[in-house]
C-alpha cells in the first residue's frame, strides 16, 4: 500500500512540474528569447492548433519519464525528455513555420532507447576489478595534473571574464590544444576532473573539492569556454538532489527555478544575458539547431560517416565539416552549429541514421546500468558520465562524443570504480 502511495504521488508531481516546466519554458520564449533574438531565427508566430498539438506531444513525451530514478539510464531518458523534447515541442508549438517532422523523429528516438533498456534478455556479466577505483583515482589526478602542467608552460593568458571569452578562445587554443593535448584538454575538463569532484564528495573530502573546483575555475580562465564552469554545477546539482532520494520530479522542479530564475533578471534586472545563457543557450538554441538540420539535410546530399569512420570509403560531399556547413547555412560562416545524436544521425543517413544512432545509444546505456547498477552509489555513476551523455543529446555527433568527448573514458573510469566499498556516508540504494 505505502509503495502504491509514494508511486501515486511521484506520478503526479513529475505531470505537475513537467506542465510547469513547459509551461515557464513557452513564457519565457515568448517574452524574453524570440523578442530579443528573433534575428537568430528564433521568431514567434502564433497558431492556436499547432500549439495545442504541441503540447499534446510533450504530454505524451513525459510518459517516457521513469516515476523513481534507479538506475543511470532514468537520469538520462529523464534528460532527454527536458532537455531536447520540451524545448523541441514549445518552439514547434510558438512558431507555424516549424515542421512536425523533426519533433515526431526525436521522440520515436527516444521512445526506442527505452525499448531496449527495457528488454530483460540482454544481460552483461561483468567481473568487479579489486580496487579498481584507485585505478581511476590515479589516474585522474595524473592527467589533470598533466594538463596543468602543460597549461602553465605554454604562455596562454587567463581571462575570467565571460564577456571576453572570444577574444582569448582561439589564441590560447593555439597554445595548448595541439596534438594529443586536444584530445586530453576534453578528457580532463569533462571527465577527470568532474572524477575527482565526485570522488572527493563521496568521500567527504571537501577541502579537496573546493581545490580541484578552483582548477576546474583555472581551466575555464585557460580555455575560455563557459561551459567548463557549469559542468561542477551539473556535478553538485546531482549530488545535492540525487544523494539521499530517489524522486526524480526533482529534476524538472530545479529546471523550473533556472527558467523563473532568467524571467525574473530580464524584467527585475533589465539583463539579458542570464536569459541568453540560460533559456535561449541550453534549451531553445539545440531545438532550433534540430529544425536547422532537418531542414538543410532533406534538401542537401547526406554525409554517411564520410567525414569520419567511413572516410576511407566514400567522399565527403561539402567543403568544411558539418558543424560549419550548417552554421553557413545559418548565415554564419566561422560557426560551428553541433548538435545531437538525432539531428547528427539524420545528417548522416536520413531516418536510417537515427535508427541506428538510437541503437546504440539504447544499448549503451543498458551497458553503462550494468557497470554502474549496485555498484556505484547512483549518483556518482550518474557524474562521471553525464557532462559526455548531455553532449551527445544535444551537441555532438556519437563518435565524437565517444572519442574526442570522452564518454569512453568516463566509462572506463566508472568500470574501474565498481567496488562495495566506494559508498559515501549516509549513502542509500534502491533496493
Amino acid at each position: 500500500m505505502e509503495a502504491n502511495l509514494i508511486l501515486k504521488k511521484n506520478t503526479i508531481f513529475i505531470s505537475l512540474f513537467a506542465f510547469i516546466f513547459r509551461g515557464f519554458l513557452d513564457i519565457s520564449y515568448v517574452f524574453v528569447v524570440s523578442p530579443s533574438f528573433s534575428y537568430s531565427g528564433l521568431n514567434y508566430d502564433f497558431n492556436i492548433n499547432q500549439y495545442l498539438i504541441s503540447w499534446i506531444l510533450f504530454i505524451a513525451a513525459s510518459f517516457f519519464v521513469p516515476r523513481f530514478l534507479l538506475k543511470v539510464s532514468d537520469f538520462v531518458i529523464t534528460c532527454s525528455v527536458f532537455f531536447v523534447l520540451a524545448p523541441l515541442t514549445s518552439l514547434y508549438g510558438l512558431d507555424y513555420n516549424r515542421p512536425l517532422e523533426p519533433v515526431i523523429v526525436s521522440m520515436l528516438s527516444i521512445w526506442m532507447v527505452r525499448a531496449i533498456l527495457n528488454l530483460k534478455s540482454i544481460v552483461f556479466m561483468l567481473p568487479i576489478i579489486k580496487n579498481g577505483h584507485y585505478v581511476s583515482l590515479i589516474l585522474s589526478m595524473l592527467s589533470v595534473s598533466y594538463l596543468i602542467v602543460v597549461f602553465l608552460k605554454s604562455g596562454a593568458q587567463l581571462n575570467f571574464h565571460f564577456s571576453k571569452v572570444y577574444e582569448f578562445r582561439s589564441i590560447n587554443a593555439a597554445l595548448t590544444e595541439t596534438g594529443f593535448n586536444a584530445y586530453m584538454n576534453m578528457w580532463v575538463f569533462k571527465v577527470f576532473n568532474i572524477y575527482l569532484l565526485a570522488y572527493f564528495l563521496l568521500k567527504r573530502r571537501f577541502t579537496l573539492v573546493i581545490l580541484f573546483s578552483i582548477v576546474q575555475l583555472f581551466f575555464f580562465a585557460v580555455s575560455a569556454n563557459k561551459g567548463i564552469l557549469f559542468y561542477p554545477v551539473i556535478l553538485f546539482s546531482i549530488w545535492f538532489f540525487f544523494k539521499d532520494r530517489a524522486s526524480i520530479y526533482f529534476l524538472p522542479a530545479a529546471l523550473s527555478s533556472v527558467i523563473v530564475l532568467s524571467l525574473s533578471s530580464y524584467y527585475f534586472l533589465d539583463d539579458y544575458m542570464v536569459s541568453s545563457m540560460l533559456s535561449r543557450r541550453v534549451f531553445f538554441i539545440p531545438a532550433h539547431l534540430t529544425f536547422t538540420y532537418f531542414e538543410f539535410f532533406s534538401n542537401n546530399p547526406h554525409v554517411f560517416w564520410s567525414d569520419s569512420v567511413l572516410s576511407y570509403f566514400s567522399m565527403y560531399p561539402y567543403d568544411s565539416d558539418m558543424a560549419k556547413v550548417i552554421g553557413a547555412y545559418m548565415g554564419h560562416e566561422e560557426m560551428s552549429a553541433n548538435n545531437g545524436y538525432v539531428s547528427s544521425g539524420f545528417a548522416h543517413a536520413n531516418f536510417l541514421g537515427v535508427f541506428i544512432y538510437s541503437l546504440i545509444f539504447g544499448f549503451l546505456l543498458k551497458f553503462i546500468d550494468a557497470v554502474s547498477y549496485k555498484n556505484v552509489p547512483l549518483w556518482f555513476g550518474i557524474s562521471i558520465v553525464i557532462v559526455p551523455l548531455r553532449q551527445l543529446l544535444v551537441a555532438s555527433d556519437f563518435p565524437v562524443v565517444l572519442f574526442t568527448h570522452g564518454l569512453i573514458v568516463s566509462i572506463i573510469l566508472l568500470y574501474l570504480s565498481r567496488s562495495k566499498r566506494l559508498r559515501g556516508p549516509g549513502e542509500i540504494h534502491e533496493k
